[in-house]
């Protein structure tokens, strides 16, 4: 019988620190932290020089998975702010990753590797890919990251890492790059700038797949990979299982004309599908305005799709058309659904300080990582209705976690409804039993995320399995937080629970 994987994810710049201070690696974040836009990364938690602690507390929970990113900014880094060429390939720096991965395997947990994940070198620039010439350079740092790490544990008589996640969320990447603003961009608010890097971190996936199939084999002791890409879960279907039909179109016969009307059909399928499950929605008036803007994006999809020249992308899809480009589908599911984008505004909000009015209905009307309204149901939907159109797939909860609010106006970690993590943790993983019990073609769970980590800007939202203060020098993992609250012991007694499945 296979194992189950259970995990934690983390990634490399939000757990690692160490980037954008004078004589460190400059990624795509560099530009806003020294104008104060977002926060200063800093040590971060400092996983590049604890990791060691961070995998026994791991192992010592139960666990026996781990997901980790590679830093591209750090593997080929440049500490120069007007670098615009390719360094060198930073030989240490691949040779410590090499080290955690050896450690990791050490501590019995099997990686699970993230290439890229929201951030790239600065030297590449702000807008990297809106340029279809970045995809080679993305793609000569994955051959030697590949090579590198795997040639670092058979040295240490380890295996091959299996499981390879190429790009993080390319959805979330574009939305929130080119329509949300909340990510580094010169280019500003565009459909076609969101369509345009959407079609090339694709084409990226595609040739990052065969390329790493390539190598392996060529390298027949290393084992079989397992490739993917993980897109941010939603029942938006042209943001989200849009890209996932589209790949596998070709394999499953459709031909290149017929291929938007086939998608227009998969998208009806989609929302009949989940119109039957009848999840237990809250009926307000946030409801029905998220349902109208679901409406807007079920017209705009189509179109957009249409408009968006994706020849290139074409052409390398049907080259091959017997390849699906991805081994296995990543679902990171937070709360997924249009009709949780809205909620009605707090009154302690009136008084906060706003840019202007239209930060202000930003940071009001719409939801943030500690509003996410909690619904385990949706997550069984969606890995039902992936397991029926993908038959025999296997499927991983890349992500799945839940935020609190903890900042200088409110020092306890804090939700609008009061769900402590462990809360949480036992509804989502009481429905891990219940698909498990099912049959289905889970095959692994990785919760996000070990510690509180930096979010993208802030370290306001805290995920963590152990909190940490970032105020305090030693950075702490603390197992109880402030409230209490000890979701890293829930999860392993979740889980023990679980072990005899």
């Amino acid at each position: 019988m296979k194992p189950f994987y259970w995990g934690v994810s983390t990634s490399a710049f939000q757990h690692e620190g160490g980037y954008n201070a004078p004589g460190q690696p400059l990624n795509n974040w560099f530009d806003w932290e020294l104008s104060g836009r977002v926060e200063a990364t800093g040590r971060a938690v400092d996983f590049w020089n604890r990791y060691d602690e961070d995998f026994a507390r791991v192992r010592g929970l139960g666990l026996n998975a781990f997901r980790m990113g590679i830093s591209w900014s750090r593997v080929q880094p440049s500490a120069n702010p007007q670098e615009r060429t390719p360094p060198a390939f930073d030989r240490e720096a691949l040779a410590g990753y090499g080290r955690i991965l050896v450690r990791m395997r050490e501590h019995g947990l099997e990686p699970l590797v993230t290439l890229h994940h929201f951030s790239h070198p600065h030297w590449l620039g702000t807008d990297v890919w809106l340029d279809p010439l970045a995809i080679e350079v993305y793609l000569d740092y994955v051959k030697e990251t590949v090579l590198s790490l795997n040639r670092a544990l058979l040295q240490a008589g380890q295996p091959a890492v299996q499981r390879w996640i190429t790009i993080n969320e390319p959805n979330m990447l574009v939305a929130c790059t080119y329509l949300i603003e909340a990510f580094p961009s010169k280019r500003g608010r565009s459909f076609t700038a969101a369509a345009s890097a959407y079609q090339n971190l694709l084409i990226a996936h595609v040739k990052a797949y065969r390329l790493i199939h390539e190598l392996y084999r060529s390298n027949p002791e290393w084992g079989k990979p397992l490739v993917t890409f993980n897109n941010y879960c939603t029942d938006l279907y042209w943001m989200d299982k849009a890209a996932i039909d589209g790949l596998s179109a070709p394999s499953r016969g459709v031909e290149q004309e017929d291929l938007l009307d086939w998608l227009y059909h998969q998208a009806a399928d989609f929302q009949e599908d989940l119109l039957q499950e009848e999840l237990p929605f809250r009926r307000n008036l946030p409801y029905w305005l998220g349902l109208g803007l679901k409406e807007l994006h079920n017209l705009l999809g189509p179109w957009l799709a249409k408009r968006n020249n994706a020849r290139h992308f074409l052409k390398l899809l049907y080259e091959r058309p017997e390849e699906r480009p991805f081994d296995y589908i990543a679902l990171d599911y937070y709360d997924p659904f249009a009709g949780h984008l809205f909620r009605l505004p707090r009154l302690e909000e009136f008084f906060m300080p706003q840019k202007n009015l239209r930060s202000w209905l930003a940071n009001s009307l719409t939801t943030k990582w500690w509003d996410w309204q909690i619904l385990p149901q949706g997550l069984n939907f969606f890995v039902r209705h992936y397991e029926r159109t993908y038959p025999g797939l296997p499927l991983v909860i890349a992500e799945n976690g839940m935020a609190q609010l903890r900042s200088r106006f409110n020092d306890l970690p804090w939700r609008g409804d009061g769900v402590s993590r462990s809360d949480y943790l036992r509804a989502y993983l009481e429905e891990m039993e219940r698909m498990r019990r099912q049959g289905t073609a889970l095959e692994g769970y990785f919760h996000w995320s070990l510690t509180d980590n930096y979010e993208w800007g802030t370290y306001s939202a805290r995920f963590g399995l152990y909190e940490v203060n970032f105020d305090d020098p030693a950075l702490e993992r603390r197992e109880c937080n402030s409230l209490g609250d000890c979701p890293a012991r829930t999860y392993a007694e979740c889980i023990r629970k679980q072990a005899l499945l």
